[in-house]
C-alpha cells in the first residue's frame, strides 16, 4: 500500500511544531543546569537484540531504541529567541553564553539518563549537571561560570584567533613540465 502525503501549496500556512509538555514529577525531583544553547531532551534508551542481514547470513546485534515506557523530558538551553522572555532561569556566564536551569526533573529519569550517558563529553565536562534544589543549582551555576560547550556564539568583542601554526602565505603554483 502506498502512503501519500499532502503537498503544501503556495499560501498555505507553515506547520507549527508541536511542543511536548514535560511529564509531571510524582516523586523526587532535581534541578538540571545546562550550558548547551538549545538544551537537550533527556530520553531513556533500551537495548534490543535484532537480526542483521550479512553476506554470510544473519547475525544478532544489539540496537538501542527509545524506551516507549519512559517519558522524554526537555532540558532548557540558554539561547532564547530575540524579544522573548524565558519562563526559566538563565545564569549569564559571559556576554554570549550562559547556563539554563530546568526545575522539577524526575530524579529517577535523571539518574538513568546519567548512567546511560556517563561517557558523553557533555557529562564529563559538566556541561550538564544536576543539583537537589533550584537555589543550589543557581549557586553552582554561578560558581561554574567558566563552562564552555563550544557551541556559544562568537563574541564580537573577542573574535576567535587563527589556529596555532596557521599563517596566511601566498602559494605560487609551478608546472612540472618546465613552463
Amino acid at each position: 500500500m502506498v502512503q501519500r502525503t499532502a503537498v503544501r501549496q503556495k499560501g498555505d500556512p507553515l506547520p507549527v511544531p508541536r511542543e511536548e509538555p514535560n511529564p509531571s514529577t510524582g516523586g523526587a525531583a532535581v534541578s538540571i543546569c545546562c550550558a548547551l544553547p538549545n538544551g537537550i531532551w533527556l530520553q531513556i534508551w533500551k537495548p534490543s537484540l535484532e537480526r542483521e542481514a550479512t553476506p554470510q547470513g544473519f547475525r544478532e546485534i544489539t540496537i538501542h531504541r527509545p524506551d516507549p515506557d519512559k517519558p522524554r523530558f526537555r532540558i532548557n538551553g540558554f539561547a532564547v529567541p530575540f524579544g522573548k522572555r524565558p519562563n526559566y532561569t538563565i545564569i549569564a556566564t559571559s556576554s554570549t553564553g550562559g547556563i539554563a536551569i530546568t526545575n522539577d526533573v524526575p530524579r529517577d529519569l535523571w539518574e538513568q539518563w546519567l548512567e546511560q550517558n556517563k561517557q558523553s563529553e557533555i557529562v564529563k565536562k559538566n556541561i550538564i549537571f544536576a543539583m537537589p534544589s533550584h537555589r543550589e543549582a543557581e549557586a553552582e551555576a554561578k560558581k561554574r561560570h567558566d563552562i564552555k560547550s563550544g557551541l556559544e556564539p562568537i563574541d564580537p568583542d573577542k573574535p576567535p584567533q587563527a589556529p596555532e601554526g596557521f599563517k596566511n602565505k601566498h602559494i605560487t603554483l609551478s608546472r612540472d613540465d618546465g613552463q
